[in-house]
């Protein structure tokens, strides 16, 4: 089965190679891909942990790339009913959008995505933004608000600021930023957050009751997070996006409130990089190649005085290498879009009394993911159709025997599917569509159902 499903994949390059090369007839805009998304998604993983998997004092990675509950297939899960990079670009190009995916994962469960965006002129050049992001899966369960407000100083450059509003007083954060935007020259945007802002004010100065909060956690050095994005303008057909960010070291005292000898030590740093290149060969057809990268550490000790006697710290870095192409005959659209992914966790110290893993570990996980997929895209309003094929390989090093006592599924080396969606277009690029796979790799056995999505995109 495994020959036979390449076959199929080889073949069906061959189709999507056939589709692009030609021009279409209905003049259009070339595809644009985008990181903003994406580092929009590693922002909120920095600056919202309360409502992560684990809470704010979970030490197997800063980003969540895997948690006890996830399954062999559920990064195929995930990248099934999620957006593609180009998908991005359409919902972030766009003042107002709000776009929502619900997968099936299991008998009983959804992961669940909504985002909405705006953007509310006030008076001349004062412009309030709102952004709103609901997303509940097997790395936590967050609700973001995003209030901003941004003054443009002239045509090009912009000035401005936000807070997240979030339950957790402690988690809120504080943000400026700085943005140069024009046709000739591209974009440039700068943003410096205060993470945790309110945190000393609220455990240190004022006080919290005890019955409301078992710990208190007190910064010696606050975390500061600065992030640039940089998007060149098209020139000889080449485009190219740079997104980075550092969020210095937080170091923190985490005390018991009904125990005080009961405390430790806790300090987090955390990086990201990414890199876009776009080769536009016709108005029909885009050849990318992108680069994603995270990194993140953690460390914990305990005071001398400590009931607490853990020493040991915790370090995970992922990159991800992908390679696109897409390109439009007529109505029909066709992707092709392969990503190789390494990555690492590290644990090394003296005491692990207080750890997730409660020993060294120096775990190391290569993946790459193959998706074809084919579409009818009608031009204003129609019927979307469409059929995707993806292969998904793992590979682990003898340290995955730890991480199985740790997780409660062991993970495929491989995994096949093929998803059939139809959903239905509406003006503007609004969609909504349903999707069902079936399972070519025989691991469910005699259940061939692959699980099922619901997607959509509202733009105005």
């Amino acid at each position: 089965m495994r020959a036979s499903f390449q076959n199929i994949l080889i073949r069906t390059s061959v189709l999507v190679g056939l589709v692009v090369h030609v021009h279409p007839s209905h003049a259009q805009q070339p595809f644009q891909a985008t990181l903003e998304g994406w580092q929009d998604s590693v922002l909120r993983s920095i600056g919202d942990r309360y409502r992560a998997f684990g809470g704010l004092y979970y030490d197997r990675g800063l980003f969540r790339p895997l948690t006890p509950d996830m399954d062999g297939e559920y990064i195929l899960d995930e990248t099934t009913a999620g957006f593609t990079l180009v998908e991005d670009s359409r919902f972030y190009a766009s003042r107002y959008g709000f776009r929502f995916y619900a997968a099936s994962i299991n008998k009983s469960r959804f992961i669940t995505y909504a985002h909405f965006r705006t953007a509310v002129p006030v008076k001349g050049k004062h412009v309030l933004r709102i952004e709103s992001v609901q997303q509940e899966d097997l790395r936590g369960r967050h609700t973001f608000l995003n209030l901003g407000y941004e003054y443009r100083v002239s045509v090009t450059h912009r000035i401005g600021g936000a807070v997240s509003v979030a339950a957790y007083k402690p988690d809120i954060d504080v943000s400026l930023h700085y943005q140069y935007d024009s046709n000739s020259m591209g974009l440039a945007r700068v943003q410096f957050t205060i993470l945790d802002v309110a945190n000393n004010l609220i455990f240190n100065t004022l006080g919290v009751d005890p019955v409301l909060e078992d710990t208190t956690r007190s910064y010696s050095s606050r975390p500061i997070l600065l992030s640039v994005r940089l998007s060149s303008p098209i020139w000889h057909n080449f485009r190219a996006e740079l997104v980075a960010g550092h969020q210095s070291r937080g170091s923190a005292l985490v005390q018991s409130q009904a125990t005080p000898d009961a405390s430790f030590y806790w300090d987090d740093s955390a990086s990201y990089r990414g890199l876009l290149l776009e080769y536009y060969a016709s108005p029909a057809v885009t050849i990318g190649l992108s680069h994603r990268y995270t990194w993140n550490e953690i460390v914990r000790g305990s005071p001398a005085s400590s009931a607490y006697t853990s020493d040991y710290s915790s370090e995970q870095w992922s990159e991800r290498t992908g390679l696109f192409l897409v390109g439009a005959y007529k109505e029909i659209q066709a992707d092709f879009w392969y990503t190789f992914s390494r990555s690492s966790d590290v644990q090394t110290g003296t005491n692990y009394d207080q750890a997730n893993i409660p020993e060294d570990l120096n775990y190391r996980r290569n993946e790459s993911m193959s998706q074809i997929r084919v579409r009818r895209v009608p031009f204003e309003s129609g019927v979307l159709a469409g059929i995707d094929l993806r292969l998904y390989n793992l590979s682990e090093n003898e340290d995955a025997a730890i991480m199985d006592n740790y997780r409660r599924f062991t993970h495929l080396e491989k995994g096949e599917r093929s998803t059939v969606t139809l959903g239905y277009q509406f003006r503007r690029g609004s969609y909504v569509e349903f999707g069902g796979s079936y399972d070519f790799d025989g691991d469910q056995k005699d259940q061939r159902f692959d699980g099922a999505f619901l997607r959509m995109l509202v733009l105005w």
